[in-house]
């Protein structure tokens, strides 16, 4: 038989490739299983109506099937461009945005995502959200995120929100202050309209007052949940 040395070598060794094929595989496994996922995704939108879009100016198409879908065949989308009389309605309210794409799985012995992969994700993600015809985000408005570590990722969410709940507090601030100019304006209007009628003026002062008591806490009952979260 062969040296005791040499079996326990041989048994490294096959220890060593079973655990490398079983990595192998898994990651394996784990791409088919994610390219899938995104194949069946992209295919329900597609089923659904959903548009691809395309720049006017350049021929080139604003929103592409995802990265990991360039070499899997996917139903084709219909094809909308902007007739030439075409103008972008400006958004009524802000949009805010978030979001962080990474190349790395949390799972140990998975392999990595192709970097360039992931950027091209997140570089046509961008350009999706900043597209006056899909979206109506401000790059200000927006916080994108590529491979970034667990801190920076829980730092960046926390400030986003901080930043948005700011943004309500200034506009709860305004709508009160709206609402308080509007109600002395009218006050202001039935004293001056009605001073020959003492008890006119009593009464459409109370009436006056109470509706717009009610709709200031409607106000402010909307708004003092976000307002109060990012204090």
């Amino acid at each position: 038989g062969l040296p005791a040395s040499v079996e326990e070598e041989e048994d490294e060794v096959r220890h060593q490739a079973a655990c490398l094929l079983q990595a192998k595989i898994r990651s394996i496994l784990t791409r088919v299983t994610v390219v899938e996922a995104l194949r069946v995704n992209f295919t329900r939108e597609r089923r659904n109506g959903a548009t691809l879009y395309v720049n006017k100016q350049t021929g080139e198409a604003t929103r592409l099937p995802p990265a990991l879908l360039r070499g899997v065949p996917v139903p084709l989308s219909r094809t909308w461009q902007a007739p030439e009389s075409f103008t972008t309605r400006l958004p009524t309210h802000r949009h805010f945005g978030f979001t962080s794409l990474s190349s790395r799985f949390a799972a140990s012995g998975i392999e990595d995502l192709p970097t360039h992969l992931v950027d091209a994700e997140h570089r046509a993600l961008q350009e999706t959200m900043s597209n006056p015809f899909t979206a109506h985000f401000q790059a200000k408005d927006c916080m994108h995120l590529l491979d970034p570590t667990k801190r920076l990722f829980e730092l960046s969410l926390d400030s986003f929100v901080a930043a948005c709940h700011a943004f309500v507090r200034e506009e709860y601030e305004a709508a009160a202050a709206r609402l308080r100019l509007r109600f002395r304006a009218e006050l202001d209007s039935i004293y001056h309209s009605s001073t020959s009628n003492a008890r006119k003026v009593k009464g459409t002062w109370q009436k006056v007052s109470s509706t717009f008591a009610e709709r200031f806490e409607d106000l402010e009952d909307g708004f003092q949940v976000l307002a109060t979260r990012g204090s």
